[in-house]
């Protein structure tokens, strides 16, 4: 007999706290909420974390034989800095005007002078950078110059040196609406 007890206390019998039955239908259950949750996130990201132009790419899809949507989502990519992505729009539109066989002229421009136009506005917008990195270099207490390379460094997608030239321009003038207005933009980026 005492064999018997010994083994008991050997191996003792541990109870199941929940049935099979139980766990089997929190499982399906758990995996339900696991995919409500997958949903969830989703639409909370697309909500608080889509691009500002969204819109524009849904109009586009939308109706992708438009020329004027496209147009416009080009013209947002390439002021957001996305350049790649305004070139294939634009040559998107080429090859709808292509296949239509009607005039290459969209919105009173062509596509390939439309992109030469915003290039041109880019190297202005750098050469203007450039004379104002000089100016600021030479008078260091000018705070509308450090405002203004703010600003065009912010639009050539430099958000660090933004943020820097905002800074330092609220540093010299703290009361300015405007270096505020530009800290606060290139700090959100």
């Amino acid at each position: 007999m005492r064999v018997f007890a010994f083994r008991k206390y050997l191996f003792p019998h541990i109870s199941r706290l929940f049935s099979a039955r139980i766990v089997s239908t929190s499982s399906k259950f758990m995996l339900w909420i696991f995919l409500m949750l997958i949903f969830a996130i989703n639409v909370f990201a697309k909500i608080n974390y889509a691009p500002l132009y969204w819109n524009q790419i849904a109009i586009a899809i939308k109706t992708p034989l438009s020329t004027e949507s496209h147009t416009t989502l080009a013209k947002t990519y390439w002021t957001n800095g996305l350049y790649s992505s305004a070139r294939s729009e634009l040559a998107y539109i080429q090859t709808l005007k292509q296949r239509d066989a009607g005039p290459t002229n969209v919105l009173g421009a062509s596509s390939p002078g439309e992109l030469s136009l915003w290039e041109t506005q880019t190297e202005g917008i750098q050469k203007n950078y450039n004379v104002w990195k000089r100016i600021v270099s030479q008078k260091t207490d000018y705070r509308d110059g450090y405002i203004v390379l703010s600003a065009l460094a912010y639009r050539q997608q430099k958000r660090k040196e933004a943020y820097d030239y905002a800074q330092q321009a609220f540093r010299l003038d703290p009361t300015s609406s405007v270096a505020q207005k530009l800290l606060l933009l290139t700090a959100n980026k």
